[in-house]
């Protein structure tokens, strides 16, 4: 075989390099929707649920009010439950997009968060709950993605 000849056969084309860019759909819809849509669709049910609760037992219902919005249990499992789901949508859109995981599980926070910010003032009069929100969304979504991105080493 001389080595300055062609080869006799034709040589298997190399694979596409994957893409390195960001990806913006699998964020957007795996992982901000996710979080920012199941967090208000599972605090909505825990409401209704405990002022269903609270109406069965005879409370009124500027009392069931007042206890919805400062309630610490009340408080304390809407935002786990709210954390829970930022976790959840970090990891799924680091998983949709397939690459650079923490980097997109990070932007699903960010702009879950973005989405979320009216809502967040609006929610407690308890000013520490909406801080903590606010500082652990997108840290809580990035470890989604690393989760991701652990399962797929």
């Amino acid at each position: 075989m001389n080595p300055y000849e062609p080869p006799a056969t034709a040589l298997p084309e190399p694979a596409p390099a994957a893409s390195k860019r960001f990806r913006f759909v699998p964020v957007l819809v795996g992982g901000a929707l996710i979080d920012f849509l199941g967090t208000n669709v599972v605090g909505f049910i825990l409401a209704s649920v405990v002022a269903a609760v609270l109406l069965a037992q005879g409370v009124s219902g500027g009392e069931v009010e007042k206890d919805l919005t400062t309630n610490p249990l009340l408080l304390a499992a809407s935002y786990g439950l709210g954390a829970g789901l930022t976790l959840l949508g970090g990891y799924v859109a680091a998983r949709w997009a397939g690459l650079r995981f923490v980097l997109h599980g990070a932007a699903a926070g960010a702009l879950s968060l973005a989405l979320g910010l009216p809502f967040l003032f609006m929610a407690t009069p308890w000013d520490w709950f909406v801080y903590v929100g606010l500082t652990i969304q997108v840290p809580l979504a990035a470890a989604g993605g690393w989760l991701a991105a652990r399962r797929v080493a």
